[in-house]
């Protein structure tokens, strides 16, 4: 400014004219402070603005980086707490489980425990009504046995009788040939006639005699071995009819056990059929848990990434209005 002035007064100009060069000089200053003044606020709004972007950007760099993590801890503790919950569900699965195999042998035990006391137990009745009816067999004919020589008695009296009836006959039949054959031979040939007659009477007594004693002696063998026959034969029709009775048994009670066996079997199969079908289910159930876990983290993170995306273009269009603001 005051080399402006020593200009001036060194041209020598008159007073008006310096008067309206030295107006012309301070207007110029004037305009060159404003416009100095002007670019120097139209720096420092820009540096402003730029700093106040940066600011903005660095604050939205970091909600969004909050919001991420934040998104990711609560996504993380929802998969812990599934993880957790899928655990709880394995455990009471394995619990229950063994629950039910637990009470499944312990009733199949029961049962095998009763079918063994009642196999027992028919057993028992089979053998002792197989002695008793042994015994009483064997008393039976111990009766009969003890019964035949009174039996054999009264027959053989039977016999006798019919011997002496036998022989009371014959002797009216001699003594009545006799008779007819004296009176038809001279009486000095009766004594003849009589001895001959005695002799012949006595050999057909005794003829007699051993044919009675045979029918004895066969009848009483004969009844003894038919007594002796006919009861081994009951004994064994008896044994035999015991000993089918005794087999049946077994095999009906081979065939219960074989039965339960095969049901034993078949409701073991059905309980670990059931067992499995469930666990297989949780594991189904599981894996769609999972893979909705995985979905949800995956819809999450593209939103978040979407919307961070949409709020990062909203500051770049605002910034670049700004800046177009400015440099207006």
């Amino acid at each position: 400014m005051s080399i402006l002035l020593q200009s001036l007064k060194e041209r020598g100009l008159s007073r008006s004219a310096y008067e309206t060069a030295l107006k012309d000089v301070k207007a110029q200053l004037t305009r060159q402070r404003t416009n100095a003044e002007a670019t120097f606020e139209a720096k420092l709004r820009a540096e402003l603005e730029s700093e106040l972007v940066k600011y903005r950007r660095a604050q939205l760099h970091m909600t969004h980086s909050i919001e991420k993590r934040l998104d990711e801890e609560d996504l993380n503790v929802l998969e812990r707490q599934m993880d957790n919950r899928h655990a709880m569900l394995l455990r009471h699965h394995e619990a229950t489980k063994e629950i039910e195999l637990n009470q499944l042998k312990e009733i199949q035990t029961m049962r095998k425990r009763h079918q063994i006391i009642q196999h027992e137990a028919e057993s028992t009745n089979q053998t002792e009504y197989t002695r008793r009816k042994t015994d009483d067999l064997r008393k039976r004919h111990a009766i009969q046995s003890r019964q035949q020589p009174r039996e054999l008695k009264l027959k053989e009296a039977q016999i006798r009788k019919q011997f002496r009836q036998a022989v009371k006959t014959q002797t009216r039949q001699f003594k009545l040939y006799q008779t007819q054959l004296m009176q038809a031979a001279p009486k000095e040939e009766h004594k003849e006639i009589a001895m001959q007659l005695k002799e012949k009477q006595k050999h057909r007594i005794a003829l007699l005699t051993s044919q009675y004693e045979y029918q004895i002696e066969s009848m009483v063998h004969e009844k003894t071995g038919k007594l002796e026959s006919w009861q081994e034969e009951e004994a064994r029709l008896l044994n035999e009819r015991l000993a089918k009775e005794l087999d049946q048994l077994k095999e009906y009670q081979a065939k219960q056990r074989t039965q339960l066996e095969n049901t034993i079997d078949k409701e073991r199969t059905a309980l670990e059929e059931r067992i499995a079908l469930r666990r297989a289910m949780l594991e189904q159930r599981f894996t769609e848990e999972r893979d909705d876990m995985q979905k949800q983290r995956e819809a999450r993170s593209r939103a978040i990434a979407e919307r961070h995306a949409a709020e990062e273009r909203q500051l770049a269009d605002a910034c670049g209005n700004s800046s177009h603001t400015t440099a207006l």
